[in-house]
């Protein structure tokens, strides 16, 4: 029973950890991405939820930022149809059929029932194979954001994430699954993006190691500079000498 509550909780610790990567590298609301768009996002993903929405139901579920931009009221005529009031009921909203398009199910603010939700009327809805839209430039501050996919921690995250999955014995749930996919995608999609300040960086870092072991490095005389330690080796304390002899006597 103990192992059985302990699988349980690797199972969801594995899923936030996957999404959690997912949401890092597709986020842009703080990033990179505009009220327009941000407002436009929000939008689409509230009338996913359901088959209709009144303005209020709508307005209670957006910031206050987004509905108080002048953008906001086009926005939503540009992704919904109106429906207008008929008898006692109220004009309602309904998601336009080429919005779904831009539909995400791994969207950031989705609650697990939310996205269920969603994802059924998607299935029904959506057009078929529609991949998730592709994430915005984030800011210069974090241009090099898209290089962090191409981690090896991150790829083995993913590639156990996806043997187990493929495992008769393997514990991996759906959205486990569609977050390691889509990791996967993004990591293809922006191979070629930041691998100049990458190498750039990497340039920096072994500069400084270099000047900082140079530094570091305790002052030799001209019989000890042709000495070395081969790998697995003699400990830093012990020298051989280039010819393969015993080591050199101290000096003084």
């Amino acid at each position: 029973e103990e192992e059985a509550e302990e699988a349980e909780e690797e199972e969801v610790l594995a899923e936030d950890m996957l999404l959690l990567m997912v949401h890092l590298f597709s986020e842009r609301a703080m990033i990179g991405e505009d009220l327009t768009a941000s407002a436009r996002r929000q939008l689409v993903h509230r009338l996913a939820c359901t088959h209709h929405a009144t303005h209020s139901e709508i307005c209670s579920s957006i910031s206050r930022p987004l509905l108080e931009h002048p953008s906001f009221l086009p926005t939503l005529h540009a992704i919904a149809d109106y429906v207008a009031p008929q008898g006692m009921s109220q004009g309602r909203y309904t998601l336009k059929r080429e919005a779904w398009a831009e539909y995400d199910l791994l969207y950031t603010l989705y609650s697990q029932q939310e996205t269920m939700r969603s994802h059924e009327r998607a299935e029904r809805l959506a057009p078929p194979g529609t991949p998730p839209p592709e994430p915005r430039p984030p800011c210069a501050a974090f241009r090099r954001l898209p290089a962090a996919s191409r981690s090896a921690a991150l790829h083995g995250f993913v590639y156990a994430t996806l043997a187990a999955a493929a495992s008769p014995a393997g514990r991996v749930t759906e959205r486990m699954l569609s977050a390691a996919v889509r990791l996967l995608t993004l990591a293809l999609r922006w191979r070629g993006e930041g691998e100049a300040e990458a190498e750039e960086a990497g340039r920096r870092g072994s500069r400084t190691r270099s000047a900082f072991s140079f530094a570091s490095r305790p002052k030799e005389t001209s019989s000890q500079r042709c000495s070395f330690s081969p790998p697995g080796g003699p400990s830093a304390g012990t020298r051989t000498s280039a010819s393969g002899g015993a080591p050199p006597p101290p000096q003084g």
